[in-house]
């Protein structure tokens, strides 16, 4: 039979084993879910219709349109980084009023804390996940920062090679650098392991570096000539 009514819908659902929400949907029949929708009042309310929805029934697309309209609005009069937050995690995935949160969030943001916060919740290789990482660089000076900011990453592997470069740049001391190419190696990033063993071979002052920088080098690569030009060169 033809459903007239959600009592119709929940009939036919316990007879042939369907959602009866999926029934109503289908025949354009209102549901508890519709009517909960039209008296909604705050955004908790309508991301509680939201999360019992099924996806993509016109209940679920009505809430999601009304969630970011709301979430929109309530950016507008945010000013703190709490109401920021709360707006970006309601917002839907990928919405403009998400994306708006975040951005607003990195302006404000001054402690590390939610600085990386804002970092992790970024689109990989967005200009905005760049921008952020930059602030977070940007104050830190000594090497016993940087190598804090690297182990605290949470296994970003980008934020990792980006402050490893950084970490590279400050190093002045074969020992030192011999950490940043052991890190490098284990991390796989090659290319500041290479980058670490040029700076030692500039730097060194005993044929013991020399020779391990040979020993470490790729075979027949330039670097691998310099180091036994340099061993044999060696007073």
């Amino acid at each position: 039979m033809k459903p007239k009514t959600y009592a119709d819908c929940e009939a036919l659902g316990g007879k042939h084993d369907l959602s009866s929400f999926l029934i109503a949907d289908t025949f354009g029949i209102l549901t508890p879910l519709d009517e909960q929708l039209a008296a909604a009042a705050t955004l908790e309310d309508l991301l509680k219709v939201y999360n019992n929805a099924p996806v993509n029934s016109a209940v679920y697309l009505q809430a999601l349109e009304r969630i970011e309209a709301e979430c929109l609005k309530q950016l507008g009069s945010a000013t703190t980084l709490e109401d920021l937050w709360k707006v970006h995690y309601s917002a839907p995935d990928g919405s403009e009023a998400e994306k708006q949160a975040l951005g607003k969030i990195f302006k404000l943001a001054t402690t590390l804390e939610d600085l990386w916060a804002a970092y992790n919740e970024a689109p990989d290789d967005s200009d905005l996940k760049q921008q952020i990482l930059e602030k977070i660089l940007k104050p830190a000076t000594t090497l016993d920062v940087l190598w804090n900011m690297y182990h605290s990453t949470h296994n970003s592997s980008k934020a990792e090679t980006q402050i490893l470069k950084r970490i590279l740049e400050l190093t002045t001391t074969p020992d030192e650098l011999w950490g940043v190419y052991r890190t490098a190696s284990n991390s796989s990033s090659d290319e500041i392991a290479q980058q670490a063993l040029e700076k030692i071979l500039e730097l060194a002052t005993t044929l013991e570096d020399l020779r391990r920088v040979y020993v470490k080098s790729l075979e027949g690569s330039e670097i691998e000539k310099q180091a036994i030009r340099a061993i044999c060169e060696f007073e």
